[in-house]
């Protein structure tokens, strides 16, 4: 947590010019200890609800004066887009496992849609993709890289693996048309069990 509030104090510095940064309804405390939450698994509603109630920052209705408390998540939704990528690049990896393997797995989002009749569509409509990659360091699993992009296709997954250099020694992963194309493009030397259910990358 210590190392966590010297990243958003680094963070705030930052971005003292902004106007978002220079209102933000909390203390630096407050913030650290919401974007904890939410690594640790909490929604975003939830997060804003503690960081909100430990504050004391819930709106009063200016007739009755009765507290409005509020369970938006979109405070914290925008701490983390304000802060996560400083407070993860310390600790983001800077090049590919060069040891065990590497699990390859990518996870659609999507929204409601309808179809041509107005009919909503049962499994709606994927909104974008989340590439993920997890390997192993020390011998324990870690989340190596994720990004979104807007399809998954071979364009999407080599821009994905060129992100980071070298290559890893063995490659886990589905047998998605678009990764298996990417993978063999830049690391044809790479051996590549695919599975019908890939590991959870992405979890």
């Amino acid at each position: 947590m210590a190392r966590l509030l010297r990243s958003v104090r680094a963070a705030g510095r930052a971005t003292r010019g902004s106007e978002g940064a220079a209102q933000l309804p909390v203390r630096r405390t407050g913030i650290a200890e919401a974007l904890h939450a939410v690594g640790a698994g909490a929604t975003y509603m939830r997060a804003s609800r503690v960081a909100r109630d430990r504050a004391r920052r819930f709106r009063v209705d200016p007739e009755t004066g009765e507290v409005r408390e509020s369970d938006r998540g979109q405070l914290v939704a925008d701490w983390v887009e304000l802060f996560a990528a400083v407070v993860f690049e310390p600790h983001r990896p800077r090049a590919w496992p060069a040891e065990g393997s590497l699990l390859l797995d990518h996870l659609p989002f999507r929204v409601r849609a309808l179809d041509a009749s107005g009919k909503r569509i049962p499994a709606g409509r994927v909104a974008f993709d989340v590439l993920c990659a997890a390997g192993y360091h020390a011998g324990k699993p870690r989340r190596w890289r994720a990004e979104w992009f807007p399809t998954a296709y071979p364009a999407d997954w080599s821009s994905f693996l060129g992100a980071l250099p070298g290559a890893p020694t063995r490659i886990v992963c589905d047998a998605h048309s678009g990764m298996l194309r990417a993978i063999a493009e830049r690391w044809p030397q790479v051996g590549t069990t695919s599975m019908r259910m890939a590991p959870a990358a992405c979890a």
